[in-house]
């Protein structure tokens, strides 16, 4: 068997992936989930671990925080959201 959903018929802001409690998270693959919302400012502080986080193709929005500079990436990925503003200098230069 398998199940059709309708597009955001199970859609969710990404905050809540920082708010289960997960620890020496290195790898966040979420795309084409249908998320909503920003990313948090403080998932640098709540992942301090990440490397490599694809969050491509979901309903996302808002700024791109500048916090994610302070991480080590192998991996970033964002594109296919509606994301606003520009992309920090610090991060635009990973």
């Amino acid at each position: 068997p398998s199940l059709m959903c309708a597009e955001a018929a199970y859609s969710f802001p990404f905050r809540e992936f920082l708010d289960l409690g997960w620890t020496n998270v290195e790898k966040v693959w979420l795309d084409g989930n249908f998320l909503t919302g920003e990313i948090p400012d403080r998932i640098t502080e709540v992942w301090p671990s990440l490397q490599s986080l694809d969050l491509y193709d979901n309903s996302m929005e808002g700024p791109i925080p500048e916090s994610l500079s302070r991480l080590n990436w192998v991996k970033l990925q964002l594109q296919g959201n509606n994301f606003s503003g520009t992309v920090p200098r610090s991060i635009s230069e990973l």
